[in-house]
């Protein structure tokens, strides 16, 4: 009999996730067990929070920040500094030719077809660009093969923007 789920990750515990199927599968053969979900990042929003407490059954929940007290004395202070580093003329060529081969003529073209972004794409960090689908499902619950087709650009298109973008920033701390 289980008696205990560890989730690190929870949460990532949404939709059919398999954490989420572990609880389904899990809870009409035993009712007590107790959950401990573990997240460094619960949630853009208590919506999301929420779901996920609902998904693994869980009851109470507790918050740490890097300002609560019994956090706070292992919190230490973190500098960083985004340093901008030019291309050179090779480099920036290489990255034109990325940005207009593989990501403008392909996948972004399709993106701003269905309004799903708009203008120069070239400064799109991949947060963006989910964040943008993510408000276009939320306007269009239409057609699902035109939702997969997408969901599958933004696949491609978010990691290669980000990995544009990191041609040309370098973070150090």
């Amino acid at each position: 009999m289980i008696k205990c789920l560890v989730f690190d990750e929870a949460h990532r515990a949404k939709g059919n996730h398999a954490y989420c199927e572990v609880i389904r599968k899990l809870s009409p053969k035993n009712k007590l067990f107790r959950v401990l979900a573990l997240s460094a990042t619960p949630g853009n929003s208590s919506r999301d929070v929420l779901e996920v407490m609902r998904n693994l059954l869980i009851a109470h929940l507790e918050f740490r920040s890097e300002e609560s007290p019994d956090v706070k004395p292992y919190v230490f202070e973190r500098v960083l500094e985004t340093v901008v580093v030019p291309l050179g003329d090779k480099l920036q060529q290489v990255k034109d030719q990325y940005m207009q081969v593989v990501i403008l003529e392909k996948y972004t073209r399709t993106l701003i077809k269905y309004k799903v972004i708009y203008g120069n794409c070239g400064n799109l960090t991949k947060g963006k660009i989910f964040m943008v689908m993510k408000e276009y499902q939320a306007k269009n619950s239409g057609n699902r093969c035109v939702d997969f087709y997408l969901v599958g650009a933004v696949a491609i298109v978010a990691p290669l923007a980000a990995s544009c973008r990191n041609c040309k920033v370098a973070e150090l701390t």
